[in-house]
């Protein structure tokens, strides 16, 4: 599943790209919370897992609906104004930083430190992140 996750998160963002030139923003928001939301009914009646909507409360709901309108809406719209204006392999690199940031959380307010592998891992993607936006402004 990690993998198809991947795979599917760097589609999104070169497909999103592309859309880019031929729809607003806004638009491709639109779009991608569809097409998501299509593939993942599509995932949930192949692996028999529906029976999960039923186990949600309506505080769940809740919860979910107030995550999508508010901080999950305006990220991906900012996403997407951004994505009109690098590129979709620079977005891509970039929006792994987010982890980076869980990774400061959890030991500031949780006293976790990472393993050697996963720190081998921080620094090849700090390093890729730094190559691409050299590479992207000596292009420019």
């Amino acid at each position: 599943y990690s993998l198809i996750a991947a795979f599917c998160f760097g589609a999104a963002t070169v497909l999103g790209k592309g859309v880019l030139h031929n729809l607003s923003f806004q638009a491709a928001t639109f779009y991608r919370y569809g097409l998501t939301t299509l593939i993942m009914l599509i995932m949930l009646v192949a692996t028999g897992s529906l029976n999960g909507f039923a186990m949600a409360t309506p505080t769940n709901w809740l919860i979910i609906v107030i995550i999508s309108l508010t901080v999950g809406s305006g990220a991906i719209f900012l996403y997407y104004f951004g994505l009109k204006k690098v590129t979709a392999m620079l977005a891509a690199i970039c929006e792994l930083c987010f982890p980076l940031s869980a990774i400061v959380f959890d030991y500031l307010f949780h006293g976790k430190v990472l393993s050697p592998v996963q720190w081998v891992s921080v620094g090849l993607m700090l390093l890729a992140i730094i190559r691409l936006s050299m590479q992207q402004r000596t292009a420019q």
